[in-house]
């Protein structure tokens, strides 16, 4: 297991991206610099007792070269609204990185990562580490409308083919990203493997397309957590099992995710 540290990290920035999402930069400890595509880390979001617990964040990519890394969020509840108002240079307690990340010796020559929202934040960094292995790497990103797409800009400059779905259809393809997804394989698109983040429905179905076309496919969870290390048991899930004596397992989002391989999950149990 990847060893992670608990300490202080000065805010170097933190800035809108887009209506109610942003994106913030850490000075890290060195453990930090190790970390995985996939992981994530516990943020305490505040000095007094609430909220009491630290809230999770994906990783979305580490600067080993200032020390630091970044997270991508959604400003959505009690603990993201305290998030976006500290100001840069005040100090964060940290916990991370966490997590079992992205398996990146499975993701074959034309792998294809699928975002739905805040989801890009881990595959952000999935995919700079898949084009640095000179992979073919689509990204295929899903939104509500064009003004819910965020780094963009920034997703362009990475070497990857970029396709945009919007429910709306106001940017791209119309409809759910996981909609032009089966498209692209009824297509006959080449693809060796899938990885995805976002929305619960959005992960089940990937993981349907995946199973039934015989993809290699890794998703990434979200879950509410306390600890992020396994210990208070609040972020299980059902998974399959091979033991026949047992009907299912459950497994800890923080340590046995928060990724996942295809068919693993029991979703209506979720």
């Amino acid at each position: 297991m990847m060893k992670y540290s608990n300490g202080k990290g000065k805010i170097i920035s933190n800035r809108e991206v887009a209506p109610d999402h942003y994106k913030m930069e850490v000075e890290a400890p060195t453990t930090f610099g190790e970390a995985l595509p996939g992981q994530f880390v516990m943020v305490k979001v505040s000095d007094g007792v609430v909220p009491i617990l630290r809230r999770p964040f994906g990783i979305f990519q580490t600067n080993k070269d200032r020390g630091s890394f970044e997270i991508l969020y959604r400003k959505v509840g009690e603990g993201t609204r305290l998030l976006a108002d500290i100001a840069p240079g005040v100090n964060l307690d940290i916990l991370g990185p966490l997590g079992t990340g992205f398996d990146l010796d499975l993701s074959g020559d034309n792998p294809i990562l699928i975002a739905g929202g805040v989801g890009i934040a881990p595959l952000y960094m999935l995919a700079k580490e898949l084009v640095s292995a000179g992979k073919q790497v689509k990204v295929l990103f899903g939104s509500r409308g064009k003004n819910d797409l965020l780094v963009v800009d920034e997703l362009k400059t990475l070497g990857i083919e970029l396709l945009i779905a919007t429910e709306d259809g106001s940017e791209g393809f119309k409809g759910y990203g996981t909609g032009l997804l089966e498209e692209l394989l009824e297509r006959g698109e080449e693809i060796s493997s899938v990885y995805a983040c976002g929305p619960e429905p959005m992960l089940e179905k990937v993981d349907k397309i995946a199973i039934s076309h015989n993809l290699i496919c890794q998703l990434s969870l979200e879950a509410i957590m306390a600890c992020g290390f396994g210990v208070c048991l609040g972020c299980v899930v059902k998974t399959c099992t091979k033991d026949k004596d047992r009907e299912f397992d459950y497994n800890r989002v923080c340590c046995e995710g928060p990724v996942f391989n295809a068919g693993e999950v029991i979703w209506d149990e979720a």
